[in-house]
């Protein structure tokens, strides 16, 4: 027992401080003629835009243990603490991207600088490793697969570094007004400046930058009923409702949500939003773009205007068409009509579960990735 534990911590691999290449692969991956043009790759982008990308591919977080901190967390641990240590991009603009790879695990994560989160989005993130990186890793492509990755990265990028800053409209402003301004505007360079520049300050910008994207996955999640939900709904419908989610999930990779509001939102110029349009809005808000098939499938119901909408995702839509929706639509309707919420909604995902089932039936290695609580806005 003592042997074996001795060699498990020495098999324990610690990553450098600072990356040795921009391809760094320490779990052996890849041959060297694939590194050599994934090298080549990320040069020759590196040059046109600015903007730096680096790969670290490893075996497992098991077999990942950081300097003075010992065992990782997780995949989003070990990619912060990548990003605070080697410093991918240009000072002072945090342009860069890791692709962080855990082969056993078959997580990846794309560690966006602050400087591209408005070129690199989360959402987008998600889209790129589901859509770009993931189908090539299962047929085994990975040098494939990381090379589209780098190339889907700065296809965003762009000539965002040399892009014009746009100009809003002309507005006047008194003398005392300009000084204040301009005094504002130069504490602010200062502080900005000293924060990229220094750890403390680039840990900061770090943190809240993990903040916000936490509030954003967690804004549409529901913690304590809202008042106007608890008039038409009980807590056992609720997880009733939650529980036909869990049930209709075990048997498939795809993922269903529920979300409700009182209303649908105004839009601009306009009354109110198509329920269908305001459905995709959640979707997207709620990260159900992210799915490694694309088959998420969001019910939507704005209960006191008594409207609803199903938005499925690419993948499921593709496989079951048009009339599917509709007909779950039709049973939705019927009972919504007589006041049967918890009915209408948990037949609709017990029907979508057998339907999901049948075309992305669960794999061994799947995940539960989104949350099976009502979301509520």
């Amino acid at each position: 027992m003592l042997l074996g534990l001795l060699l498990a911590v020495a098999l324990a691999f610690e990553p450098p401080t600072a990356p040795a290449a921009r391809v760094n692969d320490y779990a052996n991956l890849l041959g060297a003629a694939e590194r050599d043009r994934l090298e080549q790759v990320i040069a020759e982008r590196e040059r046109a835009t600015g903007a730096q990308v680096a790969i670290a591919i490893f075996r497992s977080l098991e077999s990942v243990q950081l300097p003075g901190k010992g065992a990782v967390g997780g995949i989003e641990e070990l990619s912060i603490w990548l990003g605070e240590r080697w410093r991918i991009g240009q000072k002072g603009l945090d342009n860069g991207v890791i692709v962080v790879v855990l082969l056993d695990d078959r997580k990846i994560r794309l560690e966006v600088g602050y400087g591209l989160e408005g070129q690199i989005p989360d959402v987008v993130a998600g889209r790129i490793i589901a859509d770009t990186i993931a189908p090539r890793f299962r047929e085994r492509r990975y040098a494939a697969g990381l090379e589209a990755a780098v190339l889907a990265i700065y296809s965003r990028v762009g000539d965002a570094p040399n892009a014009p800053v746009k100009r809003g409209p002309e507005v006047k402003v008194t003398g005392r007004g300009i000084g204040l301004l301009v005094v504002f505007l130069v504490i602010a360079v200062i502080l900005g400046m000293e924060m990229s520049r220094s750890r403390g300050g680039r840990r900061l910008l770090r943190w809240w930058r993990r903040v916000r994207r936490r509030r954003r996955e967690r804004k549409l999640v529901m913690t304590t009923p809202p008042r106007w939900l608890t008039q038409r709904l009980t807590a056992e419908d609720l997880d009733m409702i939650a529980a036909s989610v869990t049930n209709a999930e075990a048997g498939t990779s795809a993922e269903i949500r529920v979300h409700l509001e009182p209303h649908v939102p105004r839009a601009h110029f306009r009354r109110s939003l198509d329920p269908l349009e305001r459905a995709r809005e959640v979707f997207a808000s709620l990260g159900m773009e992210t799915t490694r098939d694309r088959n998420g499938v969001l019910i939507y119901i704005a209960l006191d205007d008594h409207k609803f909408a199903i938005f499925g995702d690419e993948g499921i839509h593709a496989r079951v068409g048009d009339g599917y929706w509709q007909a779950i639509r039709d049973v939705m309707r019927e009972r919504l009509r007589r006041g049967a919420t918890r009915e209408a909604i948990v037949i609709a995902v017990e029907e979508l579960g057998r339907a999901l089932a049948s075309h992305f039936p669960r794999r061994p290695d799947d995940v539960d990735e989104l949350p099976n609580r009502v979301s509520v806005e």
